[in-house]
This record gives C-alpha cells, structure tokens and sequence, in this order.
C-alpha cells in the first residue's frame, strides 16, 4: 500500500516537472529561433522589388515601330471574330432548391422548374 502511495506521488511529481518545462519554454521561448523572421521577409522582399524593377526596365527599352500598322500586308489581314450573342441567364442561385427563388423567398408558384422563361422569338438588342 505504501508503494502504491510513493509511486503515484512520483508520477504526479514528474508530471508537473515536464509540464513546467514545457510552459516555461512556450512563454519564455527566444524569437530568434523562429522560421520566419523579418530580417528573412524583408530579403525575399527586396528580391522581388528588384525583379520586377528589371523587368520594368526590360520593358521599357522596347521599341515598337508604327510602320508595321501601316504597312500593306497588315491591313491586307482579315478579322475572322465571330460577335458571340446574348446567351440568356440561368438561375440566380443555382444551389437554391428547385422551385424556390431568393427574390420571393418561398415557393415560386409561377415557375417550378428553376429556369427563368425566356422569349426567344424576340431578339435581343
């Protein structure tokens, strides 16, 4: 019974020893052991700064010619774009249940598939 006692008592001992260590390093713990100090950020920083600054300079050298806007074989080109049309718009929260709309907050009883009518024998201008 005595031994049981002393043993608990040991236990509860070394328990608080390691968790005082422990406490005591997190609250007194030195910053310049860390990961990430800003001696560190300020140097990828910088770098950065003078990457894009050469960049810039890079760019700025450059020089475009206007004749080739106004040489014949540039206005010979063709625009090949194709003007896309209206597409008409789908639910206004497509994660909202079917047959609910946000603007009436409830059950749409005009509409009950989700989708807005649309007209499309008239067009659009």
């Amino acid at each position: 019974m005595k031994k049981n006692t002393i043993t608990k008592t040991l236990l509860i001992i070394l328990t608080l020893i390691i968790t005082g260590f422990g406490v005591s390093n997190l609250i007194f713990a030195q910053e310049d052991g860390s990961l990430v100090s800003a001696k560190d950020s300020g140097q990828i920083t910088g770098d950065t700064e003078q990457e894009i600054i050469s960049l810039l300079l890079e760019l700025r050298a450059l020089k475009l010619d206007g004749e080739l806007f106004a040489s014949d074989s540039f206005k010979s080109l063709k625009d090949f774009s194709v003007k896309l049309d209206k597409e008409p718009v789908g639910r206004t929260n497509p994660f909202a249940p079917i047959g609910q709309d946000l603007s009436t907050g409830g059950n749409s009883e005009t509409n009950t598939d989700g989708v807005d009518d649309i007209d499309l024998d008239t067009p659009d201008t």
